[in-house]
């Protein structure tokens, strides 16, 4: 068809740079008497997809480029590789050509097939600064529109701003340093307000002036939300903070604890994984306010007494029975008419029951000494927080 035959010789104009022929085409385009697709694509091979854009680029023709640029070819069409035509005249060094698609709104940052944007295909110094500078341009031009939107309350833009797959900062500044926030507030856009805010606004923010948006609004009703949002961004800020703890104990020494301090609540843990068990199945965990510090160390002290109290109890119980023991081989042993053992060794014997005796008796002694000395030390300890709480 003819459609078919002046795209294929536009295609092909294009590859050879034939600019009084293009012009040609175009002029017909422009007159109506044909309905040429400036945007067609190659069906060949080796270009598959490829516009006539594209094909210019490649092989570097300005001139080509330039008239199909001022005719509304798309400059910023993928090939069937991803690429655009930037990225073609990125990786065939042309550095007039990459310029010339700046000027007329080609996108530094769409990526191809290999994850690759326009700056990634080329080694040339001149042309990554170019496409650099207008990564950093398009950047802007996107937040200068968000904080227009934000201005003039336009929420329709505003939303399809932030809904972009790549949206802009939501915390962009103009030259006084407001915050799309600060915009909405001062002018009073409260849809644009709750938008923003929903959005991850930080109210917090100060401008120039040292002033957030709360300074900036007048309406009570703007006020009361934007005050809401600032305590909960101001707590959102207080991290959770745990890790290991060494916790010392008079009698067991020093134990390992995990501790997490989060929301002004103090916990104690016997192991890390006890926080993830406690936080999915709500298992029963000391959780230690002023309060329950104060239990937790009382109970620490007693739990320790008891311990070592239990332990006593069943060293008396062992002395005792060596004593009986020792007595009855006494008793045997004086019975037996030809008794074969030596004196020393029975008079040993006895000197052991003895110091069982007495080593027991000076345990108990301990037992009490230390019992008084821990209630006097867990009286100190819980003096000590209750003055670091005030």
């Amino acid at each position: 068809m003819e459609a078919n035959t002046l795209e294929e010789k536009l295609l092909l104009y294009a590859k050879d740079g034939s600019c009084s022929h293009i012009q040609s085409l175009l002029q017909s385009r422009i007159n109506q008497s044909s309905s040429l697709n400036i945007n067609c694509r190659s069906r060949s091979k080796a270009s598959l997809g490829w516009t006539p854009l594209h094909l210019a680029c490649c092989s570097g023709h300005r001139e080509a480029v330039q008239e199909l640029l001022k005719a509304g070819a798309d400059a910023n069409l993928q090939n069937n590789m991803g690429d655009t035509p930037l990225h073609n005249a990125a990786f065939t060094g042309r550095k007039e050509i990459v310029l010339l698609l700046l000027r007329y709104d080609a996108c530094s940052n769409i990526i191809n097939g290999t994850a690759q944007i326009p700056k990634d295909v080329t080694e040339d110094d001149e042309i990554i600064t170019m496409l650099e500078a207008a990564e950093r341009r398009e950047t802007r031009r996107w937040e200068e529109k968000l904080l227009e939107a934000a201005r003039e309350g336009d929420i329709s833009t505003l939303s399809k701003l932030l809904s972009r797959e790549e949206p802009p900062d939501i915390h962009c500044r103009d030259s006084v340093g407001n915050t799309p926030l600060h915009c909405a507030a001062y002018r009073g856009q409260k849809q644009c307000i709750i938008k923003l805010l929903n959005s991850g606004a930080s109210p917090s923010i100060k401008n120039t002036h040292d002033q957030t948006a709360l300074d900036l609004t007048r309406s009570d009703e703007l006020r009361l939300i934007l005050a809401a949002y600032q305590v909960k961004d101001e707590s959102s800020g207080v991290k959770k903070i745990e890790g290991p703890l060494w916790k010392s104990s008079r009698f067991l020494g020093w134990r390992s604890h995990w501790l997490v301090i989060e929301d002004g609540t103090l916990s104690w843990y016997p192991r890390k994984w006890l926080d993830a068990f406690e936080a999915h199945s709500s298992y029963s965990t000391r959780h230690c306010t002023q309060e329950e510090l104060i239990i937790d160390a009382n109970g620490c002290a007693e739990e320790t007494v008891r311990n070592l109290s239990q332990a006593l109890q069943a060293a008396n119980a062992s002395q005792q029975k060596l004593e009986s023991e020792v007595s009855i081989f006494l008793s045997m042993v004086k019975n037996e008419e030809n008794s074969a053992l030596p004196a020393p060794l029975l008079l040993k014997a006895n000197e052991t029951s003895e110091l069982s005796s007495e080593t027991c008796a000076a345990l108990h002694l301990c037992l009490e000494l230390l019992s008084k000395q821990e209630e006097v030390s867990g009286t100190f300890h819980l003096s000590k927080l209750a003055c670091i709480s005030m």
